[in-house]
């Protein structure tokens, strides 16, 4: 009964406790051409006891067949399992093939590597060949030598491409106290992948927090460890059922940079680099290490004057003094819906000159600017500045600037770490525009009335202006007598007079001046025939812009009138004595005035003679006004002015300048104009004296014989009664002048009268 019970009850653990295998298995391996593999051979958990082996392992079989056979090294064979302190034996006498023999005085348990030795596979090995790893024998035994009966599973090693994966861990930039991304990235060797075993070695530049460490290639859902524990490194272990293959980012480790760290270039190094399948087989990998390149924080600011609204903002981006051989720089500027940028006005400094600069404004509200020179600047200063051209109905506030990228580079291309501060404009209200005046002007027939067109206080900043003033048919403009103000001088002035009754004037410089002043001064001369009355005069067109190009708003003037009057009393009349000369002789230039010309004090005349001759600035003399007063003369080819100015003032009739003009010898007979082109007259208090202003001429013949007034080719006695004849009858004849005062004279009579005789001249 109870041997019946003992049996049922054995017979019911047999069912419900199935035998354990003891199975002794060899790896399974992938490995490039010339590549050592650690081959082992493992025991599973069935295998208790054990404490020697007797091993034979044959590695002679190749596919294909006749490849070069695998190469074992005995002499880094080690076993495990079976307690330390054994004896071991390798045989490699037998080619193909190598005999193990292990024994120990105490006994170990699987599961665990009983026995691993290096096995190197051949450099001309192909690809693809796979050489068998079989056990044909395998015998464990106890420590008191009993038999462990296990079974024996073969392995194999594959032959790879011979391209072996490699594992990137990259160059990378920053700045102390940001956050960078590590990553390590796996190439397209890499396949089946289950597990990692890597040692990132940062150095003191950072922290990493373990849990933010991330892994990928490896298919999700395995398990990570990362451990920190060791200052200046990361390890890290994945795990895995699944592989995964590359390309990608094995790992990614955010490193906390410190906030004190120098700058400088840092090495990232892997110093393990394990990975393996998901059959525990190690898959060699190549390492290339890489850097972290800390700069020094090249701080980017940006300034925006306070700008009216419709007015050009010039907004710079700067750079502080730790911007060092600064050659390139991307960066984009976000301004939003407050205007437009030109491009071509963008300018560039810091990087000096001779780069190439390119600006992109296709997006509103933004600009893209990328600047690269072959040669670098120092930093402090502009780096660019920025035109911002307002709305015009742009409300007045504070409007945000940022600089959204920022891209900075050496002359060698390497980077430059910067940091970024917004910035601010800030919107005046528009300005009052600019009030621009034309006037009423009084004139007499002939004479000049000088047009002003004026701005007041809000023309601010003018560099250019553009007036169109339409006057009618009163006269005309000289165009080379217009002249500008307001502007700065150095500008260029276009003056167009084609179109009758209209001036076209224009003026622009490189610099820009402010009101209120005088911005053109048109010399309109009337028509001497001109009838009284009121003209109109009527600026069509006015234009001003400031030094960026932007319009001055401007209110254009009310209609201006020039008012005719009747021709005044006083006169300056030119009168040339005498009146007909020959060349090489000279004449007196009489400015004489009427005796409506009452308490003149001082006065400025300038005589026009071409090409008649030539003025002696020391012969010229003045009338009319005190003796004492002050004469000045200024000659110019072809034209002579006088001025004299008295203390006192003086009454007319008289000659207020007598100027000697010397006829040329090379001037042909006939009939020229003496011009007086201004005449200026002012009483003692400084008042204008308006006066009527006749011009003369001078009639040229040719040489004559003097003193043969008759004309018979001769000089006799007939001529000197002809010329006692002329002076006693106040007649003039330039025959009969010998001394060329413009009359005749008792002295002329002498004169002729030596001629007659045959005798010289008086004080020959």
């Amino acid at each position: 009964m109870k041997k019946t019970l003992g049996l049922v009850v054995m017979g019911l653990l047999l069912i419900v406790a199935p035998a354990v295998a003891q199975t002794v298995t060899v790896g399974e391996y992938t490995a490039n051409p010339g590549e050592t593999v650690k081959v082992d051979v493992a025991v599973d958990a069935a295998v208790k006891g054990v404490a020697g082996a007797q091993l034979t392992l044959d590695y002679s079989t190749v596919t294909p067949a006749g490849g070069p056979s695998l190469v074992v090294d005995p002499s880094g064979a080690t076993y495990g399992v079976i307690p330390a302190n054994g004896l071991i034996e390798v045989n490699t006498d037998n080619p193909g093939v190598v005999g193990v023999g292990i024994a120990a005085t105490t006994g170990g348990d699987g599961p665990g590597v009983l026995f691993s030795i290096p096995v190197k596979v051949p450099a001309d090995a192909a690809p693809g060949a796979v050489y068998q790893l079989n056990l044909t024998f395998a015998e464990l035994n106890d420590i008191e030598g009993n038999v462990i009966k296990t079974t024996a599973v073969g392995g194999k090693i594959t032959v790879a491409s011979g391209i072996k994966p490699k594992l990137t861990v990259g160059t990378y930039q920053g700045k102390a106290g940001d956050t960078v991304n590590v990553t390590i990235n796996a190439d397209a060797a890499l396949n089946g992948v289950a597990g990692a075993q890597l040692v990132l070695n940062i150095g003191n530049i950072g922290t990493v927090d373990p849990a933010s460490v991330k892994y990928g290639v490896i298919p999700a859902g395995g398990l990570i460890e990362a451990n920190t524990s060791v200052a200046g490194q990361v390890g890290v272990g994945i795990a895995a059922t699944t592989a995964g293959a590359g390309p990608g980012t094995l790992l990614t480790v955010p490193i906390q940079l410190r906030a004190d760290l120098p700058a400088g270039t840092y090495p990232l190094t892997l110093s393990t680099a394990e990975l393996n399948t998901t059959t525990g087989d190690l898959i060699a990998v190549d390492v290339v290490n890489g850097s972290l390149q800390v700069g020094a924080q090249v701080s980017l600011t940006i300034l925006a004057p306070d700008t009216p609204a419709g007015a050009v903002a010039q907004v710079a981006i700067n750079v502080d003094d730790k911007a060092k051989d600064l050659a390139g720089a991307h960066l984009v500027v976000s301004f939003g819906d407050i205007g437009t940028v030109d491009k071509a006005q963008i300018r560039y400094g810091v990087v000096p000159p001779g780069g190439v600069l390119v600006a992109n404004t296709d997006t509103p509200g933004q600009v893209d600017l990328a600047l690269v020179s072959s040669v670098g600047g120092n930093g402090p200063g502009t780096l660019f500045t920025i035109p911002i051209r307002l709305k015009a109905g742009l409300q007045p506030g504070t409007y945000p600037i940022t600089i959204t990228t920022a891209e900075l580079t050496d002359s060698l291309g390497q980077p430059i770490t910067a940091a970024t501060t917004p910035g601010q404009l800030t919107v005046l209200p528009a300005p009052p525009p600019a009030q621009i005046s034309l006037g009423n002007y009084t004139g007499i027939p002939g004479g000049t009335v000088n047009v002003q067109i004026g701005v007041d206080a809000n023309a601010k900043s003018v560099a250019g202006a553009h007036v169109i003033l339409q006057y009618g048919d009163v006269g005309t403009v000289d165009k080379t007598a217009v002249t500008y103000g307001v502007v700065p001088t150095g500008g260029v002035l276009v003056v167009n007079t084609d179109t009758p009754g209209q001036v076209d004037v224009g003026v622009v410089a490189s610099s820009a001046g402010s009101g209120p002043g005088t911005l053109f001064t048109i010399p309109i001369k009337l028509r001497s025939d001109l009838a009284q009355g009121d003209y109109p005069l009527t600026v069509t067109l006015v234009e001003l812009v400031d030094g960026s190009g932007a319009a001055v708003p401007v209110v254009p003037p009310p209609a201006g009138k020039i008012t005719v009057g009747p021709p005044p009393a006083a006169q300056v009349t030119l009168e040339v004595s005498p009146s007909t000369t020959f060349p090489g002789r000279t004449v007196n230039l009489l400015v004489n005035i009427n005796d409506k010309v009452q308490n003149v004090a001082s006065a400025q005349v300038t005589v026009n003679f071409d090409t008649l001759g030539t003025v002696d600035a020391s012969k010229v003399t003045y009338g009319v006004l005190p003796s004492g007063s002050v004469l000045t003369v200024n000659t110019a080819p072809g034209e002579v002015s006088v001025g004299v100015a008295a203390t006192t003032g003086a009454n007319g009739p008289g000659t207020l300048f007598t100027i000697p003009l010397t006829i040329g010898s090379g001037v042909q007979p006939g009939t020229y104009p003496v011009t007086i082109t201004a005449a200026t007259l002012t009483d003692d208090k400084g008042q204008a004296i308006p006066a009527v202003v006749t011009s003369g001429s001078v009639t040229v013949v040719a040489a004559p014989l003097l003193g043969d007034v008759n004309g018979d080719g001769k000089v006799d006695m007939a001529d000197v009664q002809a010329v006692i004849l002329l002076y006693f009858t106040g007649t003039y004849d330039i025959r009969a002048d010998i001394n060329g005062d413009g009359k005749v004279s008792v002295g002329d009579i002498r004169a002729v009268l030596r001629i007659s005789l045959g005798l010289p001249p008086a004080g020959a």
